[in-house]
């Protein structure tokens, strides 16, 4: 899941940011950071709140996993209503949000049947939550 959530998720933040940013100008960098600092994080969030959003020359999205996979599954909550419903940039966002949540129910569910004599741990708890957040 790092894979997804440190490299693709990062690299479709890179360029995402500043079309929607710069050249749409469906928000600022400035609001979207405001958003992403002031969002009431659930108990099961408050440990992998997303970092603020720094640019230079390019957008830097430095996060860990766990902030990233926050940062995924939140930023149409925080931001989506400020973007145009046909916007074809928004949707290929959209695309990696749902292979995220396919990504989290797939393993769930193939965790739990391997080894059903396991209990389930707090963190893998939290993800059984995720696809019900996402929708």
């Amino acid at each position: 899941m790092h894979a997804v959530f440190e490299g693709v998720a990062a690299t479709q933040l890179q360029v995402l940011l500043p079309y929607l940013i710069e050249e749409k100008k469906f928000f600022t960098l400035d609001q979207l950071n405001l958003l992403i600092r002031s969002h009431s994080y659930g108990y099961s969030e408050v440990q992998t709140k997303p970092s603020q959003i720094k640019k230079d020359d390019t957008y830097h999205v430095k996060q860990s996993a766990s902030q990233m996979m926050t940062l995924i599954r939140l930023l149409p909550f925080l931001s989506g209503s400020y973007i145009d419903d046909d916007d074809v940039h928004w949707d290929c966002y959209c695309l990696l949000w749902l292979i995220c949540d396919m990504i989290v129910k797939a393993y769930l569910e193939c965790f739990t049947f391997l080894y059903s004599h396991i209990n389930v741990t707090p963190k893998m708890h939290y993800l059984i939550h995720l696809p019900e957040q996402m929708e």
